[in-house]
């Protein structure tokens, strides 16, 4: 049973998802090994929404490490465990968290030995702004203790780069890109070394705008329409096509306006901006059906069954052809 709820809350997020972006698209999907224990590594950009496009988007059914912080209002802490994700304690947490990691680590190395596959964002925290940042070493150490225990298990790491049209916006456009697997027997079990090989593959599967002048930077991409969804059509200086029209976007704001009320009255109590894409997401994961559900019961308690269905089914088509494929900020 908690297998067929798992399933179940793995395909209405990946509903959700392709509903709130414009556009999904993985690339490189062949260079995924089969049947072989990998820990993913990729840029964090987007909080949560990070690791369900990876969750839902690889087919790999992975287990997470992100930050014990994450699982603090009890809500969240349930649908992060439902996703297969477990906490990592850091200095900030408190000195006596830390041994829990012992424990964490543990769970890591057996699941990799089980040939699982395990996924963490080296960089240690998230940010809005588009270049890869210092990496930790925590998953070096996982990655050689798990080989400690293990010596014959072909361990590899895949990495993934996360590369958004907006991060704060709905109906943009998302490419998930695939590196190279790196075996880790390669670094010769040096930490430095994998740390390099790993940062150097994360590069070049995201845009890398410069950290000095980085908003002028931007400002002057966003004003010639580079895509920043693609790090590949951005070397290129490739344009984007088709922005989406205003009034489509304030046709969609009509029709779900219950929606736009919360995400406004929420706002103020969102101190960490990079989390505005994460909660207008769970917004409509869970208040569309439940808008869906009360339209429904509002016609039926007056009388007219057969038009919630119709209103329901002209919402859907409203917001799955008004998505826009190249918002961008």
């Amino acid at each position: 049973m908690q297998h067929l709820l798992n399933e179940l809350l793995r395909i209405w997020v990946r509903v959700s998802l392709h509903f709130y972006f414009g556009q999904i698209r993985v690339k490189n999907r062949s260079l995924i090994p089969n049947n072989t224990p990998l820990i993913v590594v990729a840029n964090h950009q987007n909080a949560l929404l990070d690791a369900l496009l990876i969750a839902t988007e690889l087919g790999l059914k992975p287990f997470f490490l992100a930050r014990a912080s994450a699982f603090k209002k009890p809500w969240i802490a349930t649908l992060l465990q439902q996703l297969q994700i477990m906490p990592v304690f850091r200095m900030r947490d408190g000195i006596s968290s830390l041994s829990r990691n012992e424990e964490i680590f543990q769970q890591c190395q057996n699941l990799l030995a089980r040939r699982k596959t395990i996924v963490l964002f080296p960089e240690g925290n998230h940010s809005l702004k588009r270049h890869l940042r210092p990496l930790s070493k925590g998953f070096t150490r996982i990655a050689f203790s798990t080989l400690d225990r293990y010596p014959q298990l072909p361990l590899y790491i895949l990495p993934i780069g996360i590369n958004y049209g907006a991060h704060q916006l709905p109906w943009c456009k998302v490419n998930l890109l695939i590196g190279e697997p790196i075996d880790v027997s390669e670094s010769k079990f040096d930490p430095h070394t994998l740390k390099e090989m790993v940062a150097s593959s994360l590069r070049e599967l995201t845009i890398q705008l410069p950290t000095k002048a980085y908003e002028t930077s931007l400002e002057k991409h966003l004003k010639a329409q580079m895509d920043l969804s693609d790090p590949e059509a951005f070397r290129q200086r490739k344009s984007l096509s088709g922005q989406m029209h205003k009034d489509r976007h304030r046709l969609i704001q009509f029709l779900y306006f219950p929606l736009f009320f919360i995400w406004k009255w929420v706002k103020p109590g969102i101190h960490d901006p990079v989390f505005y894409g994460t909660v207008k997401f769970l917004i409509g994961f869970l208040g569309v059906p439940t808008y869906f559900f009360l339209i429904s019961l509002i016609c039926r308690m007056v009388g007219f069954i057969v038009l919630g269905p119709i209103i329901v089914i002209g919402l859907t088509l409203a917001l799955y052809f008004f998505r826009n494929s190249g918002r961008q900020a």
